[in-house]
């Protein structure tokens, strides 16, 4: 009888000891499901890139173990590539720590100043994680708050193969050529602008084809120097008497110009536009006023006056880098002003929003300027000596011309202020 008990109560603690052990499996998993429903996010927040001005992408150096010199691109077919593979990546959330050495990464720099780092790993398989693509993303490097999210593409491989199609572009040998090459020669020929023009280009100060302003187009193709039989003339007996005069191109001569400029590359819309956007650089017999579109024909009313000198831009070619595909044309950019004793006043710089003229380098007379000197086109290949004389004290400036392989034909590409 007494053995009996003790069966009993045995039995009793191994049920006892099997009910905790169920209550504690039990508290275990429903732990676990709680984390992991953290892990596995079904709401649809996703990450959203927008307004990007340019991206620069680097990967793993494996023989220094840190990361390459980043690579800039400005393409904008790779860059909408590059966001809708992101955006269309879904928030999620681990139930460890998430974290990676040198994964390939994307800078996004957005035209509203903000940076955002995109950092992908493919393939990710950890125990107790769900396993595929993720990426992270930081704003402002800001590492308290990196949001994780899951995408369907191995972007890490895509940034890879960027990474290697550029760096040949980035490592190749630019052969350096001469101002005088026929190269050279077609380019500034073909790119010689009206004064109103390089103010312009200077105003916007950084672009390519994809973040050109349309009235910029429309202003280079109308402002092309010395191409007036283009345009037909009004300058009656009536008008003169008013020193005024009209100008009228059509719409396939403009369409022809910003093709000469552009190539085929470039999309533009026809509209009417303000012909002069930095007054300080108008220049005489330009018009200051709309150009008005209608009609398939552009019109403008200008001054047919002439007078002193006014204050203007010179651009002096340093050097010509060829590639296999563009040609890079470096320039000395000086800002001159005149006062009223026919001295130029040369600064390095120009305030485009106050209309000023910033750092003054020095005062020169006009002939001593114009000494061994002759314009013929905006961009100076004549190894200008009161350029060279400070060119330390001025700032550089790229125009990069794009080979189309099929005519053999340069176009501008873009423009910006050298690194």
């Amino acid at each position: 009888m007494e053995e009996k008990k003790k069966i009993s109560l045995s039995n009793i603690l191994l049920i006892i000891a099997i009910i905790v052990i169920c209550i504690m499996a039990v508290v275990i998993y429903k732990m676990y499901s709680k984390d992991n429903t953290k892990k596995i996010n079904t709401s649809t927040e996703s990450c959203v890139i927008s307004d990007v001005n340019y991206i620069e992408i680097t990967i793993e150096d494996e023989e220094e173990y840190s990361y390459k010199e980043n690579i800039k691109i400005e393409s904008q077919d790779i860059i909408e590539s590059l966001k809708n593979i992101i955006n269309q990546g879904e928030k999620h959330e681990f139930n460890g720590a998430f974290g990676f050495d040198i994964s390939p990464s994307i800078y996004f720099y957005l035209k509203n100043g903000t940076e955002i780092i995109v950092t992908a790993i493919d393939n990710f398989n950890m125990d107790g994680e769900e396993p595929g693509n993720y990426i992270m993303v930081t704003e402002n490097q800001n590492e308290e708050h990196k949001q994780i999210y899951k995408i369907n593409t191995e972007l890490g491989e895509y940034i890879k193969k960027l990474y290697k199609e550029y760096q040949s572009d980035f490592n190749e040998v630019a052969k350096e050529l001469n101002v005088n090459d026929s190269i050279v020669q077609d380019i500034v020929k073909k790119f010689n602008f009206e004064p109103n023009v390089q103010g312009s280009i200077y105003k916007v100060g950084s672009f390519n084809l994809d973040t050109i302003p349309n009235d910029l187009i429309l202003r280079m193709g109308w402002g092309i120097a010395n191409k007036d039989e283009e345009k037909t003339i009004n300058d009656s007996d009536e008008l003169r008497e008013t020193d005024k005069s009209t100008q009228t191109m059509t719409k396939e001569v403009m369409k022809k110009r910003v093709k000469s400029l552009f190539g085929t590359n470039v999309k533009y819309t026809d509209a009417s536009f303000v012909n002069t956007d930095a007054e300080t650089f108008c220049g005489h017999g330009i018009t200051e006023g709309e150009i008005i579109y209608s009609n398939n024909l552009y019109t403008a009313s200008y001054d047919v006056s002439g007078g002193d000198i006014i204050p203007f831009i010179h651009e002096s070619i340093q050097k010509v880098l060829k590639y296999e595909d563009k040609v890079e044309i470096y320039v000395k950019t000086a800002f001159v002003d005149t006062d009223d004793y026919l001295m130029l006043v040369i600064y390095s710089d120009f305030d485009f929003n106050n209309n000023k003229f910033q750092n003054e380098i020095i005062r020169i007379s006009e002939e001593e300027f114009c000494k061994n000197y002759t314009y013929t086109t905006s961009l100076d290949t004549s190894n200008h000596s009161t350029i060279n004389s400070i060119k330390n004290k001025l700032n550089t400036y790229v125009y990069t011309f794009k080979i189309d392989k099929e005519t053999g034909e340069y176009y501008l590409d873009s423009f910006n202020e050298a690194e």
